[in-house]
């Protein structure tokens, strides 16, 4: 390896990794405007041709440094082992099965150079199917405000698609031990109360779907620290409400597939949003006088627009939630909803002579 430090790591961890891990490694090897990189692979514990396959890709490139633990200590531990290890002043995450494009490690330390005001930045993923074909894109929020308004609910970052500083305040970043999964959603929510993260539009990162990954073979241990997590993050916005975890879910489901607000309870927990969105606007205007929140309030109008199915209009208006959500939306939004109001209005009845 080169006496010049790396201004990057890319980070892995891989654990009976075999199937998919060359591909990983060729996609950091074949990185085009960039080559100021090494790559820290934590083999953790593998049993399977794990460690053949990162022998083999040390031996030619000389950027690479490979750690091998005695036994699988999962994949918090891992990625510690690894920053502890890593010499570069940035981190670019990939998993084993995925794969990074190949201006990704350009594209995203020129972004965090031009912004040292941010500590992470994310960008859009390509979903691959186990045998590496394209699927779907997956586009991800843009502006600051947005991303901090769904930061309170979902993580809006693919972990693999990540470029973040190795340290923050002289401090150097870790991840919480105590979450075996959600790891990243824990880490962007504890340094998103500090700095900001951003997503490019661009893609960055192809994503492979198949049933051996972590989130879905642990989908529910997952999704319970998720919502650990979420919860943490509502009550820093508003510490006077204690939501029960049936709330969460429904607010969580508001902020991601609404279903239709047809009810006086689902009307509810859709005031209940609107008024966690205003404590958001007050937080964000308290830092930043000339904060508008433009693209979370259009957000978060246009999911519960959309949800308000005809019959249940009237209802929408009597108790507030549509002038509020339409306040929020623009004079797009009204328009459309008078239009909807005309059309859902009963027709009178006809008199016949």
């Amino acid at each position: 390896m080169s006496n010049a430090r790396p201004r990057v790591t890319v980070l892995m961890a891989a654990y009976n990794a075999q199937a998919h891990l060359t591909e990983a490694l060729q996609s950091v090897a074949q990185q085009r405007d960039f080559a100021q990189w090494e790559c820290v692979v934590v083999d953790d514990g593998s049993t399977d041709g794990t460690a053949e396959i990162l022998h083999a890709f040390a031996q030619r490139e000389p950027r690479a440094r490979i750690l091998t633990l005695p036994q699988n200590g999962g994949l918090t531990h891992a990625l510690n082992v690894g920053l502890d290890a890593a010499q570069g002043a940035y981190i670019a995450r990939l998993d084993a099965d995925d794969r990074m494009l190949p201006t990704r490690l350009a594209q995203q330390v020129a972004y965090l150079d031009a912004h040292p005001d941010a500590v992470a930045v994310g960008g859009d993923c390509q979903l691959i199917d186990e045998a590496g074909r394209p699927m779907e894109r997956r586009a991800l929020p843009r502006s600051d405000d947005e991303i901090a308004w769904l930061m309170l609910f979902h993580n809006p970052f693919f972990h693999s698609a990540m470029t973040f500083r190795a340290r923050l305040d002289d401090a150097p970043i870790r991840y919480d031990p105590a979450f075996h999964t959600a790891q990243d959603y824990a880490l962007w929510s504890q340094l998103q109360r500090h700095a900001r993260l951003a997503n490019l539009a661009k893609v960055v990162c192809e994503h492979r779907v198949h049933n051996q990954r972590v989130s879905a073979a642990r989908k529910q241990e997952q999704q319970q620290t998720a919502e650990a997590i979420s919860t943490t993050n509502l009550q820093r916005l508003a510490p006077q409400r204690r939501l029960d975890s049936a709330q969460l879910k429904r607010l969580r489901e508001l902020m991601n597939c609404p279903p239709p607000l047809d009810s006086a309870d689902a009307q509810a927990d859709a005031l209940m949003l609107l008024d966690l969105l205003a404590a958001f606007v007050a937080q964000q205007r308290a830092r930043d006088p000339y904060e508008s929140c433009a693209a979370a309030r259009r957000f978060v109008a246009a999911k519960l627009l959309r949800a308000i199915p005809g019959p249940a209009l009237g209802r929408a208006l009597f108790n507030g939630l549509l002038p509020r959500a339409i306040r929020l939306h623009g004079g797009a939004a009204r328009a459309d909803l008078q239009r909807r109001l005309r059309r859902d209005r009963p027709t009178p009845p006809t008199h016949s002579n």
